[in-house]
């Protein structure tokens, strides 16, 4: 068995899937969306990747998965991941990402934490003002743009998540915090946040 693995990775370059061989210890427990950990680059330094499809043949595997860490994603998430990048022109890693329990993203298992709470980001004008200031161009920054449209289809989002899908610099995200067009709430992991 073989298994395409997307590198956890930002880089435009490795936006794309590697195969790897499963090993037989692997074959039962692997599946579509595991988190897992492959030899990758010269050094063959272990890199954490997603799954993304398994199959019987491969032309270019010639390395074995090293280990696997979980399988919190579903088949259905990676679809999903899949489809929010070509909408938004991102990294399916970045999409990935999102979908992980927050504090769990990074690289190095040792750094992650267990977050009791978090920044969830929140339109605090109607998302038809925001369509019409972009018409009217009162709101005129591509970036500016770009975050906007973005958030009015995805409420609610952990600020940090926002950052890195969007691709937009605190600096952005603060001087449309200061204008009052979004707002910043912080909520426990685990409840649905909520602000009045």
């Amino acid at each position: 068995m073989f298994a395409s693995v997307l590198m956890n990775t930002n880089a435009r370059e490795l936006n794309k899937v590697f195969d790897y061989i499963v090993p037989n210890e692997f074959v039962d427990t692997i599946s579509i969306g595991a988190r897992v950990f492959v030899p990758f680059g010269k050094g063959n330094n272990l890199s954490e990747g997603y799954v993304l499809e398994l199959k019987e043949e491969s032309e270019f595997a010639i390395k074995e998965i090293a280990k696997i860490e979980d399988s919190i994603l579903t088949e259905e998430n990676i679809g999903l991941a899949k489809l929010m990048a070509e909408k938004y022109f991102c990294n399916v890693s970045d999409c990935i990402r999102l979908m992980l329990p927050p504090g769990g993203s990074s690289k190095d298992l040792s750094k992650r934490v267990k977050e009791k709470t978090a920044r969830f980001v929140y339109l605090a004008v109607p998302s038809e003002k925001i369509a019409e200031d972009i018409e009217q161009k009162i709101l005129k920054s591509e970036k500016h743009i770009k975050l906007l449209n973005f958030l009015a289809g995805n409420d609610g989002m952990e600020i940090s998540d926002l950052e890195a899908i969007v691709d937009v610099s605190k600096s952005i995200m603060g001087t449309l915090e200061k204008k009052r067009i979004y707002k910043v709430c912080r909520a426990e992991i685990g409840e649905k946040s909520s602000y009045s």
